[in-house]
């Protein structure tokens, strides 16, 4: 995550409405700025608490955690476009699949759009980027499901959470839907 001299300048031309960068500064965009806050602050962060130092500081009150701010601040002002900064989930794709941006850190959920909307060869997913302290930290989801106790129909809430929770089902799920599978059967799926 560390700044390369003269990358962000190859990739990004205001005047062709062309950026190096999707970022996220609407809804949930403090996620990416903890996921940066994250590698900068390393294997120092609790993997118990992510909120928290291994020496039970909050991850927040770290020069690291500045010079990460720092350069996610540079990295909006310098590599995305002006109106990123209120930027949610669709914005930064859009942004992406139009080929106004160049990269964006997204969910595997992404690899749909990008397939269905630019041609093959013209995009290709990568590694996080590995921050100064030598880790990329992201965090890692799958699909989950719950009913309320004030739900009016609790058995066929429940006949649909056994539905989408059998592992067939689950991994069907994860295959369409680009999430990371929860069942450990869906290792044994060809796709996978």
């Amino acid at each position: 995550m560390g700044r390369t001299a003269g990358c962000w300048e190859k990739l990004t031309d205001p005047a062709k409405n062309r950026y190096g960068y999707s970022f996220r500064g609407g809804p949930t965009g403090w996620d990416y700025a903890l996921i940066t806050i994250w590698a900068y602050n390393g294997k120092e962060v609790d993997p118990a608490s992510a909120f928290f130092l291994k020496d039970g500081r909050t991850v927040f009150a770290t020069p690291e955690s500045l010079q990460a701010m720092n350069f996610y601040k540079q990295l909006y002002k310098e590599a995305s476009p002006a109106d990123s900064v209120s930027w949610g989930f669709q914005e930064m794709v859009q942004g992406f699949v139009s080929g106004s941006t160049a990269m964006l850190i997204q969910d595997p959920d992404v690899i749909d759009g990008a397939k269905e909307k630019m041609k093959e060869g013209t995009w290709a997913a990568a590694l996080l980027p590995i921050g100064p302290s030598g880790v990329a930290q992201q965090v890692v989801g799958g699909p989950g499901w719950g009913m309320t106790a004030y739900s009016k129909l609790k058995d066929e809430a429940w006949k649909l959470i056994e539905f989408l929770s059998d592992p067939e089902q689950s991994t069907t799920y994860a295959k369409r839907t680009s999430v990371i599978p929860v069942v450990k059967s869906a290792a044994e799926d060809e796709f996978y």
